[in-house]
Formats: C-alpha cells, sequence, structure tokens
C-alpha cells in the first residue's frame, strides 16, 4: 500500500470488547436514573441469565443513550421482542428524549465506577493484543486516527494502559462526532488525502454504511462478537468483511 494511507479505528468492539464495563455502568446508570441507591463494581453481582441477556441486546447499542432502551426493555423482560437492529431502532422511537437524559447519568455512572477504582474499570476492557501491536506502528508513523463514540477520557486511559499515548487530535470520540463520516471527512481535509487512501475498521454496519457509499474504504471487522445480521447487511452491501490475519495481509501488502 502507498505510505500516505490513513487508518481509522473504532474502538469498542475493534480495539477492545467494553461488554463487561458497559454492562455494569449501564446497570449503575439505570439504577440511579430511577433514584435507586443499588451499586455494583463487577460482573460477579450479575447472574448468566443477565449477563447473556445483555450481550444479545448490546450488539445494537450505537452510543451511551442507546442503553435506556437497552435496559428499559430488559427491566420490562421485553427483550424476546428485537430479532434484529431494525426491531431495536423501532423501539428507540419510544420516548427519546428519556434517552438524552440518561446519557448523561450513563457517564456519571462511568466516572463513579472510575473513582472507585481505575484498576478495576480497566480490567473490565478485554483489549485484542494483536490489534493493540498494529495501532502502535501506525501510531508511530502518525497513521492512526480512532473514531468512536466512547468518551475520550476512557478511550486515553485504555490507550495508555497498552502504552499507546495517542494525542488527542489523533481520537474523534462522542464530543465532538456523532457519526463515523463526520469523522472520516475531517481526517481527509486535515491530511489532504483522497477518500481512497483512509481505510475505516469497524464492527458496527450501521456506522460502515455512509462512508462506503461516500468511496471510502471501509471494512466490517468480524473478530469480538459480531452480530450475524451485521454480517448479512454487510455482505449485501458489499461491504468487505475482514478479521485478524486478513487484517494483517492488508496493511503489509
Amino acid at each position: 500500500m502507498p505510505s500516505n494511507n490513513i487508518y481509522v479505528f473504532d474502538f469498542d468492539g475493534v480495539v477492545c470488547d467494553s461488554t463487561p464495563e458497559c454492562l455494569v455502568t449501564s446497570w449503575n446508570a439505570w439504577e440511579s436514573f430511577n433514584n435507586r441507591d443499588n451499586f455494583r463494581e463487577s460482573l460477579n453481582e450479575f447472574s448468566k441469565d443477565d449477563i447473556n441477556s445483555f450481550k444479545e441486546l448490546r450488539y445494537y447499542v450505537k452510543g451511551a443513550s442507546d442503553y435506556y432502551f437497552l435496559r428499559r426493555l430488559l427491566a420490562e423482560k421485553r427483550e424476546g421482542v428485537i430479532k434484529s437492529y431494525k426491531d431495536f431502532e423501532k423501539i428507540k422511537e419510544i420516548n427519546p428524549e428519556h434517552a438524552k437524559v440518561f446519557k448523561k447519568t450513563f457517564f456519571e455512572s462511568r466516572n463513579k465506577l472510575k473513582l472507585k477504582s481505575i484498576e478495576n474499570w480497566i480490567n473490565l476492557h478485554e483489549v485484542y493484543e494483536e490489534v493493540i501491536s498494529i495501532l502502535k506502528n501506525f501510531a508511530l508513523k502518525k497513521k492512526l486516527y480512532i473514531a468512536t463514540l466512547k468518551d475520550d477520557e476512557s478511550v486515553k486511559i485504555i490507550l495508555d494502559k497498552y502504552n499507546l499515548n495517542l494525542k488527542d487530535e489523533y481520537i474523534f470520540h462522542q464530543g465532538i462526532i456523532q457519526t463515523k463520516i463526520e469523522a472520516l471527512s475531517e481526517i481527509r481535509n486535515i491530511e489532504k488525502v483522497d477518500k481512497e487512501q483512509i481505510y475505516l475498521f469497524d464492527d458496527n454496519v450501521d456506522h460502515l454504511k455512509e462512508p462506503h457509499l461516500a468511496g471510502f474504504n471501509s471494512y466490517q471487522t468480524t473478530w469480538g462478537n459480531v452480530p450475524s445480521d451485521y454480517i448479512i447487511e454487510s455482505k449485501k452491501m458489499g461491504i468487505p468483511l475482514i478479521n485478524l490475519d486478513n487484517l494483517k495481509d492488508l496493511i503489509t501488502s
């Protein structure tokens, strides 16, 4: 590949699996949102059924506000009505104003969890070591960006833990973007490159659709917990799938 290519990675589901952390944080946020004091800090405080039900719905979450709908479904024991991401999108049409309030509570709950023990909070994330190695290589060459709907502080804490000290200007986070296309367009302006020179790697097909149609090199990652719905939709749209072995081949070819 030409040396002036730029690589943009999503964070949750691509660099690390934050499912355990989001389970704990969203639980605490839901309890706080409903004026209950039932703070939890670890997976040990949840049953296997609680964890599995959360995982099934978590696939469809795009950002912090969506956890309102996830938690409401679980609280009402209605998780069974969600068979695809389209079903989840329909649920989001009900009480969207509550989700905006919940988003603030979610980040407050995350900060509280960090303050309790930053090491415990970091350990609630499973990092993909092979991806971290690739990111370190790109970061040294100043060819790496992170585009995520996660908060920037959390991203930097985790990356720093693995000695990947990425400067702020290379992290596009939920505080400054709402879609991946926003990040890619800004990165293109910064780097002065063509769309074809920018490569996006994301595990959520909804984040890939617009960049793909706009002409950016967009890849559906398949490591981690990617639902079959996303794989099927990506194939229909012609968005290429990529696993860790393919990723290594792509960046070294």
